[in-house]
């Protein structure tokens, strides 16, 4: 069996230098150190054109989340009412509405009362149902 190579550039084969040069002048142009012309000063900025697209409204403050307020601690004579321990510096005033959540669901309201002693508010039930430990929060705008 017969194997054909292609011979490099050796001295008085003309031939192989020029198959040897054909090979590597497309290799040269890979390596320049050229780079591409700066962007011409006078150019105009070029602006996206989206078709049948219309402008995207600003986007509102987003909505106000829950905040906690408490957990319920005890539960008045035929849960009407609640005493709430508060959490943190958040202080509903009175005649506000709150949402009491167990299990990552609202399970009642309630109405805060004037009554307010040492980190706790007394909340009147206005509907659901509460037990002791339920979390307390704002309800949202």
């Amino acid at each position: 069996m017969r194997t054909f190579s292609i011979p490099f550039i050796l001295p008085g084969r003309r031939l192989s230098s020029l198959v040897s040069g054909l090979l590597i002048l497309p290799l040269a142009g890979l390596f320049s150190c050229q780079s591409a012309p700066p962007p011409s000063a006078e150019a105009e900025p070029q602006t996206e054109v989206l078709v049948g697209m219309e402008e995207a409204e600003p986007i509102e403050e987003a909505a106000a989340l829950p905040r906690t307020v408490g957990r319920i601690v005890v539960l008045g004579a035929e849960n009407r009412f609640v005493v709430i321990k508060l959490e943190g510096d958040l202080e509903p005033a009175v005649g506000s509405e709150l949402s009491v959540v167990f299990a990552g669901r609202d399970v009642a309201r309630l109405r805060v009362s004037p009554e307010r002693q040492s980190g706790h508010i007394t909340a009147d039930v206005l509907r659901g149902t509460v037990e002791r430990g339920y979390l307390v929060q704002t309800i949202p705008d």
